[in-house]
């Protein structure tokens, strides 16, 4: 089937490089991840289901045709490149949603003319669907501040998997900057962090589906692991189901001057 439109990866357009997208983006869904069990004198395998899925791909074919500028080696080059590394995806035939690409892999590759060919890749994603429109809870504190509060969310979609950031803001060129942040869904296991602040990175991280924490910089380019400022980090604790929840925040200062900035964003979206 002929698809007339284009894929965005990583910010960038297919269209925009002169390739087409030549036919319907092809989905292989994931599978829930679970242990198998042969019992004697049973019929068929007994599975003990995991909350935890493997990965989807999603396979695109292009079209490549060089223009009155390059030549075919050259757009291929140039695509090549486009599809290394990671990032966000998204088609143009389910806009409100993106994909977590974790690697693409060039599958197919053939040159039909001097001026066109066709190239297959397949992109690795993470099993989720992620709506553009995500909920995200924003809570700004002022220094040597404590005390609690609880959120109402509301997830639409499937299980999803929230990303916390703490941003220090505001701070003296010389202080030391830390806090405590309890973090617990519908009274459920604590997750307390503790993270420092760093001059050169001020922003905390801490992605419950990658369950990996660190500090950086505005642009990401410096970071650094802080797992070992976690009192608790049990990741899954923090993961929302579908429908309505309470999350409650515990928050406490120490030598801080300043302020800082609370971020979760609960990453909604539909398993695939």
């Amino acid at each position: 089937m002929y698809f007339n439109g284009n894929i965005t990866f990583k910010g960038i357009t297919s269209g925009s490089l002169g390739i087409i997208v030549s036919s319907m983006p092809k989905m292989q869904h994931s599978t829930v991840k679970a242990t198998e069990y042969d019992i004697p004198l049973r019929d068929g395998i007994q599975y003990s289901s995991w909350r935890n899925r493997t990965d989807a791909q999603i396979t695109v074919k292009f079209a490549i045709v060089k223009d009155n500028n390059t030549n075919y080696i050259q757009a291929l080059r140039a695509t090549r490149q486009w599809l290394e590394g990671t990032g966000q995806l998204i088609l143009d035939n389910n806009p409100d949603v993106y994909y977590n690409v974790k690697k693409v892999e060039i599958t197919d590759e053939e040159m039909y003319t001097l001026s066109s060919g066709e190239l297959e890749s397949t992109f690795v994603i993470e099993p989720f669907e992620y709506l553009n429109t995500s909920t995200t809870i924003t809570k700004v504190y002022n220094s040597n501040s404590s005390g609690d509060e609880t959120v109402q969310v509301t997830n639409v979609g499937d299980i999803c998997k929230p990303l916390v950031t703490i941003q220090f803001i505001n701070r003296a060129e010389q202080s030391v900057a830390m806090i405590t942040l309890t973090l617990n869904v519908d009274s459920g296991s604590n997750v307390t962090y503790a993270p420092t602040e760093h001059k050169n990175r001020p922003y905390f991280m801490s992605d419950t589906n990658l369950m990996y924490s660190w500090n950086q910089n505005e642009d990401a380019s410096n970071t650094a692991p802080q797992e070992e400022f976690f009192t608790t980090h049990n990741y899954d604790d923090l993961w929302v189901p579908h429908g309505t929840h309470d999350i409650k925040l515990t928050y406490s200062t120490i030598a801080i001057v300043g302020s800082y900035k609370i971020s979760i964003n609960l990453r909604e979206g539909y398993a695939i």
